[in-house]
């Protein structure tokens, strides 16, 4: 297993089908990606069947920024470029004078959200905020400096923050999610990597935050993800496949609860799109509403049993 730097996690031709489910919600279309990745397939099936398959309503997070908080964005990467540039685009450095990613957890977490073969959202933008460098951990004060960047800039009620990165329960992150919140912009975190109480750790404990645990292909709790009711749903975080850092082209795949954090804000956007915009509670609500209850196994102890679902199979 691979899990790099806090929790920074912790291509190819496309060929997508438009097919009307039956099930989906009232007048919504779904796209159809085949060869996908099992968290893709996992988010979108109440049952996981190989071959893989991602089906999704064809707004696909359009009109959402997210800003990815982490070691920084390969933007020339392949899964982020269409006719018109690169969805993926610089914001703000809180590092060093390197608008780089030469750890590569920021750049696979970004083409997990957004990426045009890996990503939940695909037609969501998203925004490399660097916080930590090549080692992948941040100082809490950094990683304070960059969340409150984010909440000067984002657009209200269209906007989703992804914390790739935590540590050690810390006031100040804490309010800088309330900050983040209260700005309208939506806040996903991972629940932490230490198979302890989430409690014990910020950003993932901050109650403004949506806490995601890990689960593998199995919906088996991941042996190092972070459990507790400060979780408020799990998602694919094993052996998750994305863009890597070093060429343009370049995947790999890891474990983390930055990776199944990566999905949850994928999917939030998705939702966010979907109504036009929303507010960080009503995206929340989707997110735990529209969840699949009652699957995951293993030692959840006190957390919700949910794992995270778009409501489309």
């Amino acid at each position: 297993m691979t899990r790099r730097g806090g929790w920074c996690h912790g291509v190819g031709v496309v060929v997508a089908a438009v097919v009307l489910t039956l099930n989906a919600p009232a007048g919504a279309w779904a796209v159809e990606r085949p060869d996908s990745t099992w968290g893709l397939d996992r988010i979108s099936h109440e049952t996981l069947d190989k071959p893989y398959t991602y089906a999704y309503d064809e707004s696909a997070g359009e009109g959402v920024t997210v800003y990815v908080v982490a070691t920084g964005i390969r933007t020339t990467h392949a899964e982020f470029q269409t006719e018109s540039g690169s969805r993926a685009t610089w914001g703000f450095n809180a590092v060093d004078a390197q608008d780089s990613d030469c750890n590569g957890a920021g750049t696979h977490l970004a083409a997990t959200v957004a990426g045009k073969t890996h990503g939940v959202a695909n037609k969501a933008r998203v925004v490399a905020v660097k916080a930590a460098g090549c080692g992948g951990t941040a100082a809490p004060a950094t990683l304070v400096k960059a969340m409150n960047w984010v909440a000067r800039t984002a657009v209200r009620n269209h906007s989703v923050v992804l914390l790739g990165l935590g540590g050690r329960r810390n006031p100040a992150v804490d309010a800088a999610v309330d900050t983040l919140h209260d700005a309208g912009i939506t806040v996903v975190a991972p629940a932490g990597d230490e198979s302890q109480d989430t409690k014990n750790v910020s950003p993932g404990r901050a109650p403004n935050a949506i806490t995601v645990g890990a689960v593998d292909v199995n919906n088996t709790i991941a042996g190092f993800s972070n459990w507790g009711p400060g979780v408020d749903v799990f998602a694919p975080g094993v052996q998750v496949a994305s863009a890597w850092t070093g060429d343009d082209g370049k995947t790999k795949s890891i474990d983390g609860t930055g990776s199944a954090a990566a999905h949850v804000a994928g999917l939030a956007a998705y939702f966010i799109a979907r109504s036009g915009g929303s507010t960080p509670a009503d995206a929340a609500d989707k997110i735990t509403n529209y969840a699949l209850k009652d699957k995951v196994g293993g030692k959840i102890r006190t957390s919700p049993n949910r794992i995270a679902y778009n409501a489309y199979k």
